[in-house]
């Protein structure tokens, strides 16, 4: 497992294979004073504290989310309308800590997603995914994808795509073309 993640044995051996997302992109480029990017990666940065255990923030995010916060207040406040004293905040670290993960450990759609899909026959589902996004794998979602127990034939109602780039894959005008091109595919199926 070291050889292929390019991890040192000695951590791999200490998490038992089992590396949290956040560890992998902190220790993968340590030795170039590099760190990787969870939501990218691809995106990498250098290491603004090399002695610290965990970073303190995503290099992908620190420079993606004040761009588009400003932007969507932007386009809220002229396009919109929308006019408050409440400032827009695109990632809340109070709603992060107050989320209610399941016992389990991690939350999961199968039942949720199982259930939409039954009681709304004309349903379509587009789970879209970046290549190299290491908080969301595509694979994860191809896994929940194939356990749904939908009727025969009816397999083409939820799409899994994948894209390159990251957890925001749209960054990249030709990908972001593409989600568009995938977005109306769907909505064309789902009118036919």
């Amino acid at each position: 497992m070291a050889r292929t993640t390019g991890l040192p044995e000695e951590l791999v051996t200490r998490f038992r294979g089992e590396i949290p997302t956040d560890v992998f992109a902190r220790e993968l480029l340590r030795g170039r004073g590099r760190v990787a990017s969870v939501y990218d990666g691809t995106f990498t940065a250098a290491d603004p504290d090399p002695s610290a255990a965990r970073l303190p923030f995503d290099p992908f995010l620190k420079g993606t989310v004040p761009t588009y916060t400003t932007a969507f207040a932007a386009y809220a406040r002229e396009w919109l309308g929308v006019r408050t004293e409440v400032p827009f905040d695109l990632l809340s670290d109070r709603v992060n800590r107050g989320w209610e993960w399941p016992r389990s450990g991690q939350p999961s759609a199968v039942d949720d997603l199982q259930a939409a899909l039954t009681l709304q026959p004309a349903l379509r589902v587009l789970i879209a995914h970046g290549r190299t996004d290491l908080i969301t794998p595509y694979m994860a979602s191809r896994w929940v994808a194939s356990r749904l127990e939908l009727p025969d034939g009816q397999a083409d109602r939820v799409a899994v795509t994948v894209h390159e780039g990251g957890h925001m894959m749209y960054t990249r005008a030709p990908e972001r073309a593409k989600l568009a091109a995938d977005a109306r595919a769907l909505i064309e199926a789902a009118l036919r």
